[in-house]
């Protein structure tokens, strides 16, 4: 369990020099993907509530699940 911040802290608006830039550069790629099925899920003491989505004919149709 982590602690809770009000904000997370802000992220740096440049890299200082071109060896740092190398550095963070080797730390990130392109991820392509295409989620066509998704499943929410929430477990609680007045009760649990479970959805799955799927994409068809390109929009996302939704129905609830028993948990």
């Amino acid at each position: 369990m982590g602690q809770q911040v009000p904000r997370p802290a802000g992220a740096p608006s440049h890299i200082g020099n071109d060896k740092d830039e190398q550095m963070a550069r080797s730390h990130f790629a392109v991820i392509a993907c295409r989620i066509e099925f998704m499943e929410w899920l929430v477990l609680s003491a007045r009760g649990h509530r479970r959805a799955h989505f799927h994409w068809r004919e390109g929009m996302w149709k939704a129905f609830w699940v028993l948990p």
